[in-house]
């Protein structure tokens, strides 16, 4: 039996094929995040009177450990117009897999009828 190079070539190429496509379907990529969530957020303060009470996570799976620069925000609003009161800057480094709670509790010192408080991560690293 003689083979050609176009059999030859088709045979190479098809076991490529396979070979990648068995690959693809059997290597999982996992991709890095960073999970910030509020704890018991079914409960969360629906109205602020004095202080404001909430706690949060940050959860590191970036696969190494991380630096977050925390801030914590209040966005009033009071008579059709917004305004952004910090509350709270920190720097906190989480271990790989690991996570971080934090309880927190503020007094709004503004005049306001309604109240976003934010927890962003800026400048993660």
């Amino acid at each position: 039996m003689k083979l050609d190079w176009f059999s030859i070539t088709v045979t190479i190429l098809f076991i490529a094929i396979i070979v990648g496509v068995s690959y693809s379907v059997t290597h999982k990529v996992v991709e890095p995040f960073t999970e910030v969530y509020f704890n018991d957020f079914k409960n969360l303060p629906k109205i602020i009177s004095d202080d404001v009470s909430f706690s949060y996570t940050i959860n590191n799976l970036e696969a190494k450990d991380f630096d977050y620069d925390v801030n914590i925000t209040a966005e009033v609003y009071y008579r059709n117009k917004t305004s952004s009161i910090p509350l709270k800057d920190q720097k906190i480094n989480i271990k790989k897999d690991q996570n971080y709670t934090s309880l927190e509790k503020f007094s709004i010192n503004s005049p306001f009828e309604k109240a976003k408080i934010i927890v962003s991560l800026d400048n993660k690293n």
